[in-house]
């Protein structure tokens, strides 16, 4: 069997006529001559939206749930491929982009932080991000990697409930984890 990766509008269509050809098996109806053979479908991933070139973005995979980009605890686990852990009596780094406008807040691990950002399909671009002036000697060089890797991030992958922040090559810069809220 061959798996090919397909735009939402396909696999609409596709599954029409996986549909058709089934009630055409099954005899409900449908009739032979209007489905050319019937055919085993398999979808392995619907894709939404569009990156660059075209190609579809934001993977959502059949049977595994997707975190949403927005509105999401998104807790920072690898740090240029480093794992990140935070220090005792520090906060954890984090970043939450909100639900109605282009603004993210969360944390480096030791200060406050929030800007803005532009999204475009898989293109995720952030600007103007500020960060409170605390000293956390523990933390300080950790959260300085934290905003120079989002001063680079070009797009964004979400599988699952992980999040790879991404630069210009799609080289992964950070890695996230959602955590549910309560």
């Amino acid at each position: 069997m061959t798996v090919r990766t397909i735009g939402f509008a396909a696999a609409a269509l596709l599954l029409d006529y996986a549909t058709a050809a089934a009630g055409a098996a099954a005899g409900d109806g449908f009739h032979r001559d209007a489905v050319a053979a019937p055919a085993q479908v398999r979808i392995e991933k619907v894709l939404f939206g569009h990156g660059r070139g075209g190609a579809p973005a934001n993977p959502v995979r059949v049977g595994h749930a997707t975190t949403p980009l927005r509105e999401t605890y998104w807790k920072l686990t690898q740090l240029a491929g480093a794992p990140v852990e935070a220090p005792e009596h520090q906060r954890e780094p984090h970043l939450i982009l909100a639900p109605d406008e282009n603004r993210a807040s969360g944390s480096g691990g030791c200060n406050a932080v929030g800007g803005g950002f532009a999204l475009d399909g898989d293109s995720l671009h952030f600007s103007q991000m500020m960060s409170t002036m605390m000293a956390c000697p523990k933390a300080m060089k950790q959260e300085r990697h934290f905003l120079d890797a989002l001063a680079k991030v070009a797009h964004f992958r979400i599988e699952g409930d992980t999040l790879d922040l991404l630069d210009a090559s799609d080289a992964v810069l950070m890695r996230f984890s959602a955590v549910a809220q309560h």
